[in-house]
């Protein structure tokens, strides 16, 4: 059986899902309302295990941000299981 050779262009087009999903997540990580004189904290200065999870809380704050989050997670699972 013979198959065609595959092109270039193949590969590109298996990577937009992935730049879409990743646009989507970095759009979706930023709260609406920022202000804009945020610093971000030093590591040295009050460090601890809330801030890792401070992310994660503002993710499942509300019924509406945990689906998109989920969706999100649903798609990039999806992507990889059909790349493989």
């Amino acid at each position: 059986m013979k198959t065609a050779p595959r092109t270039l262009a193949a590969p590109a087009r298996a990577a937009r899902p992935l730049l879409l999903s990743l646009a989507l997540l970095l759009a979706l990580s930023f709260p609406a309302a920022a202000s804009p004189a945020r610093v971000p904290p030093v590591l040295a200065d009050g460090f601890s295990a809330r801030q890792l999870y401070k992310p994660v809380e503002w993710a499942l704050g509300s019924q509406r941000r945990m689906l998109q989050v989920a969706t999100i997670g649903m798609c990039l699972a999806l992507w990889i299981m059909m790349k493989k």
